[in-house]
């Protein structure tokens, strides 16, 4: 038996969802035996990890995750670090460009601590190579177990909902195209433009009823909400960066989920997928080209959901995980 401890610094984010807290619980191996050791007083000693034979750390980055790790190796427990977001290049417009830019050094400590990295990307996997040999890719998944795949939702042709999810750290990833969007949206009354996540003051200022907003949820909560409103396009623009190249493609998958085509930038790696409607130069044509036929949306949506069904389902991506345990 493997006894496997896991940590998440925030317990109840996206990253959290998709890398531990939303995983773990689903490995469904006899041989491994699986425990969160987070502790709301953020204080971690000997006494938390006592008993592991493999301590999983999400996302570490600051002097006292490094003094963790350091005390696990030292009790002879295996230190597997977990980065869903490549740490080393967040561009100065991200609201956590300072900080992390501030522990450069403690994320290079923590990875060449590990025994392994387990990453998201490629990307991520490519750049963090200079601080491990052992270095594994996982990707994001879509849970499966949580949200069974014969609930996924069809294409709805009896609509016109083109929705946006994210959060204030994509400001600057909006704004890249904010004339396009506004126009796009401006244009095309007869369609509801659904933001989820954050508001964007500049696009609400210069449209006017058919740009709504939702605000924040629970990753739970905003699963039915997305759900439910069963959009028939979902955009999500990103700047062409090392950044940007590192990002999982989860919007794809919650959009696929909820019945919608998918746009975004093939530029970006995990992005660069033939269902996927290319964005990178501009959003305003692109979305005037394929408002209309429904009939392809819906082809593009079966065919993203039939891409996931075969690579991104994480009843089979946790068993990757559950390879790297055991071996």
């Amino acid at each position: 038996m493997k006894n496997v401890f896991y940590l998440s610094m925030v317990e109840d984010d996206a990253a959290s969802f998709y890398r531990t807290n939303g995983v773990f619980p689903f490995l469904n191996h006899e041989e491994i035996s699986v425990k969160n050791i987070f502790n709301p007083q953020k204080v971690y000693g000997w006494e938390s990890l006592i008993g592991a034979d493999i301590f999983v750390f999400q996302r570490p980055y600051h002097e006292h995750h490094v003094n963790l790790i350091m005390m696990a190796k030292d009790m002879g427990i295996k230190v597997i670090c977990e980065y869903d977001d490549d740490l080393l290049n967040v561009p100065f417009h991200n609201n956590a460009a300072v900080t992390l830019t501030e522990q450069r050094a403690n994320i290079k400590k923590a990875l060449s601590l590990a025994d392994e990295v387990w990453v998201t990307t490629e990307s991520i996997k490519k750049e963090y190579r200079f601080y491990n040999r052992n270095i594994y890719v996982i990707p994001n998944a879509h849970n499966d177990y949580l949200y069974p795949i014969e609930n996924k939702k069809p294409f709805d042709k009896t609509k016109k909902i083109a929705a946006y999810r994210g959060g204030a750290s994509h400001e600057a990833d909006m704004y890249q195209n904010i004339n396009d969007v506004v126009s796009t949206i401006n244009n095309n009354t007869d369609w509801e433009f659904r933001f989820q996540g954050s508001r964007f003051k500049f696009l609400e200022d210069r449209t006017s009823d058919n740009h709504t907003y939702t605000d924040p949820f629970t990753i739970m909560q905003f699963y039915k909400s997305y759900h439910d409103l069963n959009p028939n396009i979902a955009f999500f623009p990103l700047i062409t960066n090392t950044f940007n190249d590192g990002k999982s493609n989860i919007s794809f998958l919650e959009a696929t989920y909820a019945g919608a085509a998918f746009m975004g930038n093939r530029n970006l790696s995990e992005f660069n997928l033939p269902f996927v409607i290319p964005i990178q130069n501009g959003f305003k044509d692109e979305f005037e080209k394929v408002k209309n036929d429904f009939y392809r949306l819906e082809i593009l949506n079966n065919d993203s959901w039939s891409w996931i069904l075969e690579n991104r389902l994480l009843s089979n991506i946790n068993k990757l995980r559950v390879e790297r345990i055991l071996s």
